[in-house]
């Protein structure tokens, strides 16, 4: 996979990973994307991409599912988010250190806000138990409501 450093010179940017499990979405992905992917980025080279980003090659990861702890272990620091939830969203590079960041906390909080509306007080179901679902509670805490059901298949 061919990653560009800075596609806009003069501007500081961040490259972005996305990793990929082999399931329905890699294949998905496949047939989008099959013409410009050169190979998928596994678990096995975790390790290899977060020594990328220490030594300057990538300025940073995106990471998806169902990678989101699996990365813990590579990285120095974990922000507040990302320690409360065990769920790495987002990996930089700052003093020498891998931070692990959990973005999906903020990014849900303001989605809700961005509609107006108020969950506090009130009883909230999330269906399902997905890779996001950790953040999602932990922002709903954040957001005073006052009971979350979690209701899932398995």
């Amino acid at each position: 996979m061919q990653l560009l450093k800075d596609p806009c010179p003069g501007n500081t940017t961040l490259s972005l990973v996305f990793i990929i499990a082999r399931s329905a979405v890699t294949s998905m992905f496949t047939l989008s994307f099959a013409t410009s992917l050169n190979e998928f980025i596994t678990e096995l080279i975790l390790p290899e991409l977060c020594k990328s980003i220490k030594k300057g090659e990538l300025a940073g990861l995106n990471v998806t599912v169902p990678f989101k702890k699996t990365i813990i272990p590579y990285l120095d620091i974990l922000s507040g988010d990302a320690l409360r939830t065990q769920s790495v969203n987002t990996v930089s590079l700052s003093k020498g250190n891998l931070i692990g960041d959990n973005t999906d906390i903020d990014g849900f909080e303001f989605g809700i806000k961005k509609i107006n509306y108020d969950v506090t007080d009130k009883i909230v179901l999330i269906l399902g138990a997905g890779g996001v679902v950790p953040s999602i509670i932990c922002a709903l805490q954040r957001m005073n409501a006052s009971k979350i059901v979690l209701s899932n298949r398995t």
